[in-house]
């Protein structure tokens, strides 16, 4: 059982007087030579497994201290971590065992340290990586949008990082267990962060579907949208075609077949939904073994990517005009620097690129060894991803061997996607097995599950207007939950659990201090920064109205539309619903600590009442000073 305190300075009491059987007990407690017991946070009694129960109701441990008069009665205490159980933690075996009813479980761990650093890596470089940072980084400044971002890369992203993959290894749980120990009044965060890859998920594999759907129409030759389709047998050019350009067309009337308004609805696109099956057909195969198998797969899927952009990168290089595109890309604009837009925009970034608050990086930390260096995983995941990517500003239509090239292209792409999924998947995988540990058993039939689960839900994003709902959710959708799940990791390390004791757990962990700049990055330098961009993005939603490029077929040409007040009312439902478990779980929290205060304070009322009572039956006392509460327990002793 765990016999963790838990971490919280929010709730102190006095009493002002204690019943004599709590002062026996208290008399108990201190008469036995309690140590604490072996950390075992996977237990089937621990706090993340227990979902009816805290610990401070169960474990003697965490039972009230209940002081005499005048002393301050704290039911969460902050001394979360003791050096004694920390050496007691680092002691023992990496290969911890869980008892429950079936018998013993273990949890696994990665094969090497190459696959637990591929998987952490594999999330962090996504599609969006590619399609978003060349884009941001050309129109918001050049070179002075690749400062602004590296500086909140490693004031923001390296502490944010550090969290997250120490509290996961250093627990070995997933989100949902880590952040009730960290912090009961924040436990929902793990769940909020549960809802987020359920929802990312589902869109994000229908990108992975689209780009699917391209690689498969690479082989033809020539490119299907290198040319206007001809009208049924005769030789005219479709008209619609032939008003824009041939690549625009392919995309939203071959790949999309999109409505011209998200109101439109109907059945899910033939060709998409085929795909969108291919797609979680190849993930549930790549994980449907748990570890052994997904860390396989990583070598295939982060790997393959660099190899390609090198290509991309040597053939760029080759192309006329290469190294002006390059200098126009990457000069700095001084004005730049003081736009606070642009300093939205590149925090914004940093999250699309990152991830941090997904739990993803969480855990996969939790099927490593404590000893592992997570401060070095920190920097290595972190390494230049943005920078490498920035080359890549448009697909490689106009070279030699198109067919080849945009294999190649798509094939980057969608093994990119397929990174970023087993990232997701992993957190799905990892928080309901260590919800209810009988899931252990069965990873098999738990990962054919999520994904037949999944694959169902994705299918709306098949529908011909499916597209603008991907825009909603990644666009105005996502950067509202994920700037709440981070402000409160960051609260519930740097201040609730307090940095200096996580940095101690860190050093004790790495056999090695750890620098006091990180103490400051996340106490100070982070919250603020992460303050600062959650205030700008709600005004930001607030002062302008939310949009999406619309295709019009009447005149074959992209406008922008304001999206509809029921889709308004839609996002706000959404964002509440992903948020919603934080409150909730502070709630719960709230009612179990409070409840049984109040019964010890009426208790302690009807004690006194009975005192008064016997009293009242003997003669008059003398005029004198009123005793205390010791005086009191002593006469009737």
């Amino acid at each position: 059982m765990s016999t963790r305190r838990e971490s919280s300075s929010l709730q102190n009491f006095k009493l002002e007087s204690i019943p004599d059987d709590n002062m026996s007990d208290e008399k108990t407690m201190e008469s036995q030579d309690v140590k604490p017991q072996k950390h075992r946070p996977s237990s089937s009694k621990s706090v993340s497994s227990d979902t009816g129960s805290f610990p401070w109701q169960t474990d003697p441990l965490y039972s009230l201290d209940l002081g005499r008069e005048g002393e301050e009665l704290n039911i969460l205490s902050s001394n979360t971590w003791s050096e004694e159980d920390n050496e007691e933690v680092m002691g023992s075996t990496a290969n911890e065992e869980l008892k429950d009813e079936g018998g013993l479980i273990e949890r696994p761990f990665w094969a090497n340290k190459t696959e637990y650093l591929l998987a952490q890596v594999g999330f962090s470089v996504g599609l969006s990586t590619i399609w978003r940072f060349p884009y941001l980084c050309f129109h918001n400044g050049g070179g002075t949008f690749l400062i602004i971002y590296i500086l909140l890369l490693f004031s923001v992203g390296l502490p944010l990082l550090l969290m997250e993959m120490g509290a996961g290894q250093r627990i070995r749980q997933s989100s949902i267990g880590v952040w009730k120990i960290f912090s009961p009044w924040f436990g929902g965060v793990g769940y909020s962060s549960f809802m987020v890859c359920i929802i990312v998920g589902s869109y994000y594999s229908m990108l992975m579907s689209w780009n699917m759907f391209y690689l498969v129409q690479s082989f033809q030759s020539p490119l299907p949208w290198t040319t206007c389709p001809s009208l049924g047998n005769s030789s005219d050019l479709d008209p619609e075609c032939t008003k824009t350009r041939s690549t625009t067309y392919f995309w939203y009337r071959k790949i999309l077949k999109i409505s011209d308004e998200i109101e439109i609805g109907g059945v899910p696109v033939l060709h998409l939904s085929v795909t969108l099956f291919v797609t979680w057909s190849i993930i549930c195969i790549s994980m449907i073994k748990g570890l052994r198998s997904t860390g396989k797969v990583l070598y295939a899927s982060v790997l393959l990517p660099y190899f390609f952009l090198f290509c991309l990168f040597v053939r760029g290089l080759l192309l006329e005009g290469a190294f002006f595109g390059l200098k126009s890309l990457l000069t700095a604009q001084v004005s730049a620097l003081y736009s606070v837009e642009v300093w939205r925009r590149a925090g914004n970034q940093l999250f699309f690129s990152l991830c941090p608050g997904f739990g993803i990086f969480t855990a996969i930390s939790s099927y490593i060894p404590r000893s592992n260096n997570c401060i070095s995983d920190a920097h290595t995941v972190m390494e230049g991803p943005g920078v490498a990517f920035v080359i890549l500003t448009d697909l490689i239509s106009v070279s030699y061997g198109p067919n080849f090239w945009a294999v190649i292209i798509f094939l980057l792409l969608v093994t990119l996607g397929m990174s970023s999924m087993v990232g997701i998947m992993q957190s799905l995988i990892a928080s309901l097995q260590d919800m209810f540990l009988s899931l252990r058993k069965c990873t098999h039939l738990l990962t054919v599950g999520i994904c037949v689960s999944m694959f169902l839900g994705s299918l709306v994003f098949a529908k011909p207007s499916g597209c603008y709902y991907v825009n909603l959710l990644d666009d105005y959708w996502l950067p509202l939950p994920l700037f709440c799940i981070v402000i409160l990791e960051n609260v519930a390390v740097a201040w609730i659990y307090g940095a200096k004791r996580f940095l101690s757990d860190l050093t004790v962990m790495l056999g090695r201090p750890v620098s006091r700049v990180y103490h400051w990055l996340c106490c100070f330098v982070s919250p603020a920064v992460l303050l600062i961009l959650f205030v700008t993005t709600l005004i930001n939603f607030r002062v302008r109205s939310i949009t999406y490029l619309a295709w019009n077929s009447s005149i074959s040409n992209e406008i922008i539309e304001k999206y509809p007040h029921w889709v308004s009312v839609l996002l706000i439902i959404l964002i509440t619903m992903t948020i919603l478990p934080i409150s909730i779980y502070f709630l719960h929290t709230l009612i179990q600590v409070v409840v049984p205060v109040t019964m010890i304070h009426r208790k302690d009322k009807v004690v006194f009442k009975t005192e008064a009572t016997k009293c009242s039956q003997k003669p008059p006392p003398q005029p004198q000073e009123r005793p205390g509460p010791k005086e009191i327990n002593t006469v009737d002793g």
